[in-house]
């Protein structure tokens, strides 16, 4: 007897006949009575479901891991769309990957949509443009405006702009086109938690 249990897999015990069950035998029948119980309330949980792949997105840290996460959604979408048809549960994990996809693209998108370029050093440079907003500072003295740069100038859409009160023109108000010598800031570095 070169073994224990013999060489037949058959003779091998079985977990069954242990007494012991498998630990996790009782989940997907559990799953499947709640997924009936709340089957009318299921739909309430794609909103829930969009808003996770948005969470998602904002905790990941950049293009590589929401790829990944996108690929992994779509994934498990799919291997749910192939388990066998009977319960509820492969069409509320096919929705569900599918929703958590759907918010980790959605906010991707809108990301890129608004996306600006951003300064990489100070400069000077010639701005032209429409007042969006004017915020006078008397404690200052200065006058902050909000600039709506024109299209192709390879600056950001909106640029802030402070000047003096004095060097200003009395007829200034909003939605008047302006042209500016001013020097450029770049956005100031994001403080990082220790």
């Amino acid at each position: 007897m070169p073994g224990l249990f013999g060489t037949a897999p058959s003779m091998a015990p079985r977990l069954e006949q242990t007494g012991r069950s498998w630990p996790f035998r009782n989940v997907i029948p559990a799953m499947e009575t709640w997924l009936e119980a709340e089957r009318d309330q299921l739909p309430l949980w794609l909103p829930v479901a969009i808003g996770g792949g948005i969470t998602v997105w904002l905790l990941l840290p950049g293009g590589g891991a929401w790829a990944g996460f996108l690929s992994f959604s779509m994934a498990a979408a799919c291997l749910c769309a192939m388990m066998p048809a009977g319960g509820r549960l492969p069409r509320a994990g096919l929705w569900l990957a599918l929703a958590l996809a759907l918010g980790c693209g959605i906010a991707w998108l809108r990301a890129e949509q608004v996306r600006a370029p951003i300064l990489a050093r100070p400069q000077v440079a010639r701005l032209t443009g429409r007042i969006e907003t004017i915020e006078p500072q008397p404690a200052r003295g200065l006058t902050r405006f909000t600039l709506a740069t024109d299209a192709g100038s390879g600056l950001p859409p909106r640029i802030r702009v402070n000047a003096k009160q004095e060097t200003l023109p009395q007829n200034l108000a909003i939605g008047a086109r302006v042209a500016v010598r001013a020097r450029l800031m770049p956005p100031a570095p994001s403080r990082q938690a220790s």
